[in-house]
């Protein structure tokens, strides 16, 4: 697992993985939490018509017992045996489910128990009351009204409420249960949260403002500045190995400065023996014209004149073939310089992160190939616009400016 995850990118990875199926798991829950609840809506709005049909039914046999004749009867009776089988079909639909009110079978102990005790006391005894009741001559039929009437007030207000009340419980229930599981969700993104910031900024804003820190003594001229870092190499992660590379690129600018300078300073003086190389040609010449006078009388001295202008070309040929092995080995040295910095951009442009650097006055110091390639840019667009021009499509800083909230709060 440590082999797997070193890398930065996959570590945040596995977090926005994590964070997702997390999320997916609330919505989840929420989701199967709603459609128990409509379930359950459903459910304690049929049993309601339960109470409804119940006293609906007791109307319409008391009007057909009150009817004068079959006629006026009819419409009545009709009415009633279709409220008896809507009653029936919602005992069934509340126990056994059903697809057309979308609601699964009744799994509640309690409401399996007190839908038995109706049903059972509807197919035994009310029913069958309210079947005989309205075939029987008025008298005995508004006699048998007066018991059905007593029986179905009991009936509803004890066994029908009943079942109504274990239904709203049961759903209570479950919206107190989604409750605490929305504050154990709260809990458990409210630490994600602190974790995630606590490692982002110990593993990626700690160490870029060390590094943001040592750019700027580079700047300022200071080449031992090294930026603090206590991870190997090759631990894998980018920012861990931007620290390693700022250092060894500093190191080597380092090395390569100093050179530079011998380099120049062994050049300088060159140039001054070149000089005084000169002025003393320019001396024998000056004798040498006057040895050339002296020459016509005196052939000796122009021998000896002769010698010392000799002596005089080798040495000034000496010192010019030194001259041009110094400039060619500060030629060697600018190549060397120039393919250490290609290399180092190299590197700089190896990262697969976009990586860009701003001054205070929004330009943009450097930027690698992903962030140039990630916005089709070429160099020429980085030295010819500001960021804000670049990255909003703006002609002046952003009211709310990143780069220059990041320098003032480092």
């Amino acid at each position: 697992m440590k082999t797997i995850f070193r890398s930065l990118t996959r570590k945040l990875i596995l977090m926005g993985i994590v964070m997702v199926i997390a999320i997916g798991i609330f919505i989840a829950a929420t989701y199967i939490l709603t459609q128990d609840i409509k379930g359950d809506a459903t459910r304690i709005n049929h049993a309601g018509r339960l109470r409804y049909r119940s006293f609906e039914m007791a109307w319409l046999a008391s009007t057909i017992i009150e009817a004068k004749d079959i006629e006026s009867r009819a419409p009545f009776l009709a009415e009633l045996n279709l409220d008896m089988e809507r009653f029936d079909k919602t005992i069934t639909d509340l126990r056994d489910g059903s697809r057309d009110l979308d609601i699964g079978p009744m799994e509640y102990e309690d409401a399996l128990t007190s839908l038995k005790a109706i049903s059972d006391e509807w197919h035994t005894t009310l029913r069958p009351m309210l079947s005989d009741m309205i075939k029987l001559p008025r008298e005995k039929a508004r006699a048998a009204q007066e018991i059905y009437n007593k029986r179905i007030e009991g009936y509803v207000y004890e066994k029908v409420d009943r079942l109504v009340s274990v239904l709203e419980n049961a759903s209570k229930k479950k919206l107190r249960d989604f409750n605490l599981f929305r504050l154990y969700s709260f809990g458990f993104f409210s630490i994600a949260t602190v974790f995630v910031i606590f490692y982002a900024r110990r593993n990626i804003i700690q160490p870029v403002r060390r590094l943001r820190d040592a750019i700027r003594e580079v700047e300022k001229g200071n080449f031992d500045i090294q930026a603090p870092v206590a991870i190997a190499r090759d631990s894998g992660d980018e920012v861990i190995l931007l620290t390693h590379t700022f250092n060894d690129m500093v190191r080597a600018l380092k090395v390569q400065i100093e050179e530079t300078g011998m380099l120049i300073k062994g050049l300088d003086d060159k140039n001054k023996e070149l000089l005084e190389a000169n002025k003393a040609l320019q001396s024998s010449k000056e004798q040498i014209e006057v040895a050339y006078e002296e020459a016509q009388t005196q052939s000796e001295e122009l021998e000896s004149a002769n010698e010392e202008l000799r002596i005089l070309n080798e040495d000034l040929d000496r010192k010019t073939k030194e001259l041009l092995d110094v400039n060619k080995r500060l030629k060697i040295e600018e190549e060397t310089a120039g393919r250490i910095k290609n290399e180092l951009q190299s590197i700089f442009d190896g990262i697969q992160d976009s990586i860009v650097l701003f001054d205070l006055d929004y330009n943009i110091v450097k930027a690698n190939k992903a962030f140039m390639e990630g916005l089709h840019l070429q160099p020429k667009d980085l030295a010819e616009k500001k960021c804000f021009n670049l990255l909003r499509n703006r002609d002046s800083a952003c009211d709310v400016c990143v780069v220059k909230d990041t320098y003032n709060t480092a």
